[in-house]
């Protein structure tokens, strides 16, 4: 695999050391960028462990996402979640401008426990990461980023982490639940709800429902329309999510070493370690052993 397939990657490596440089950040948690420009780093596909949020000021281009392709347009504001592997180019040779925050597995899961209808945020950035801002939801983002900057700065603010939590936390609620309640007034029964809900269903029950059955049955619909839905909205499997969610879930009790590997495939509802093992090696390259061993 290439480097800027890796959990972190070359590209990714120079955005948080451009980043680090201005000192806008909090610990390897909250990375902070104003006027930015995306190229070159970001030409070459790369996959991390953050969500990384761009708010596009000016300029024009395409975001790669998990092999699906989207067009965007200044103002709007791009979400990438942790895993997927993204890739953005531009229509202007490289005058796009931007805002850039990149925020930790830590932080998010921090917000997703201080966030209502989170499975729906969640859901519709998995299928539309694009959020176009019209005038409020660019001053939304333009008080955000003033205030994060200058509470990221302040060093003697022993609250940093609180206090950006909170402002992202009113951040998302100005901005993406107009765009849940928009696909929900838009496209009431149509392949985009169902692709939501299913993403909802398995982020909630992937650790213990591995059958494409179980979420089919769920949303009263066959196995067959599932699959065509989910494809045709996200551009991946119904397969892939329940195994990207899974693997992630999986990742995240690997990085706890006070929950043994045999605990772990337990809680995730495998019958033994073993196939555990083989499941986690046959999407990651490596055992579970191999990859607690190089987070510590």
């Amino acid at each position: 695999m290439s480097d800027k397939l890796t959990t972190r990657g070359i590209a990714f490596d120079k955005i948080i050391a451009r980043i680090a440089a201005e000192d806008r950040r909090v610990d390897e948690d909250i990375f902070l960028f104003d006027d930015y420009s995306v190229n070159p780093l970001m030409k070459k596909p790369m996959r991390t462990n953050y969500t990384i949020a761009i708010n596009i000021l000016k300029g024009k281009g395409s975001a790669m996402v998990n092999m699906a392709n989207y067009s965007f347009e200044a103002p709007c504001l791009l979400v990438f979640l942790p895993g997927q592997v993204i890739q953005l180019t531009d229509d202007n040779d490289g005058i796009i401008k931007s805002r850039v925050m990149i925020l930790s597995r830590h932080f998010m899961d921090e917000f997703y426990g201080k966030s209502l209808r989170i499975n729906e945020i969640y859901s519709t950035l998995l299928v539309n990461p694009i959020i176009p801002l019209d005038r409020l939801g660019q001053n939304y983002m333009d008080n955000y980023v003033r205030s994060a900057i200058l509470t990221a700065t302040d060093i003697n603010n022993p609250a940093r982490f609180e206090v950006i939590m909170m402002l992202t936390v009113a951040l998302f609620y100005g901005c993406v639940q107009s765009v849940c309640k928009r696909h929900d007034a838009s496209d009431k029964a149509g392949a985009s709800r169902i692709s939501r809900d299913f993403l909802s269903l398995v982020r909630n029950n992937c650790r213990m429902e591995h059958r494409l059955e179980f979420y089919a049955s769920s949303l009263c619909i066959s196995l067959r329309y599932l699959f065509q839905c989910v494809k045709s909205v996200t551009g991946m499997s119904a397969r892939y999510w329940l195994e990207f969610n899974l693997t992630s879930e999986a990742k995240v009790m690997l990085s706890d070493t006070s929950i043994s590997i045999d605990e772990a495939s337990r809680r995730l509802g495998f019958v033994s370690q073993s196939n555990f093992g083989k499941f986690f090696k046959r999407l990651t390259g490596e055992t579970p052993s191999e990859y607690r061993r190089k987070q510590y």
